[in-house]
């Protein structure tokens, strides 16, 4: 019976883990120079950096712009980030992005038909949203943390 419990245990551990990890593999809490070397492995560079935001350029992705990771200055982990997207003449940016969404986070979606915003609760405090900017530019994928959300500051 303990056998049982313990991978059970597990198990729920191991899936909390996989939910909360999202776009190009990046995880809540993840170190930043584990994160600066998943980026730097999927073709993108560090252009900017402030206060508690690091911003990665795509040198040759064609349907990202930039991705953005905020860090909690308390230990540099990854509190949270964004993924700006490059609309396309020939796809919808938007129905590619939320197709892989979905693939990582799954169909528990929230939906406001009104402003176009997709949305997933991960756990209590951590989200995804998806969403055009105000001007329809770009779309943008941004993982939050409630409970941090004097971090962001983009």
């Amino acid at each position: 019976m303990k056998k049982i419990m313990i991978i059970a245990a597990f198990c729920i551990f191991i899936f909390a883990l996989s939910a909360q990890t999202g776009l190009f593999d990046l995880s809540y809490g993840m170190d930043y120079r584990t994160c600066m070397d998943i980026l730097e492995e999927n073709g993108f560079r560090i252009y900017d950096a402030n206060d508690n935001i690091a911003e990665f350029a795509a040198l040759d992705n064609l349907y990202v712009e930039s991705i953005g990771l905020v860090l909690d200055p308390a230990d540099d982990t990854l509190a949270g980030w964004y993924v700006i997207y490059i609309p396309q003449k020939e796809e919808n940016i938007e129905d590619i992005v939320l197709a892989a969404l979905v693939s990582h986070h799954g169909e528990d979606i929230l939906y406001d038909n009104e402003s176009g915003n997709a949305a997933w609760v991960l756990d209590g405090n951590r989200h995804v949203d998806a969403s055009w900017d105000e001007y329809g530019n770009f779309y943008m994928v941004v993982y939050w943390d409630n409970s941090k959300l004097n971090l962001f500051t983009y």
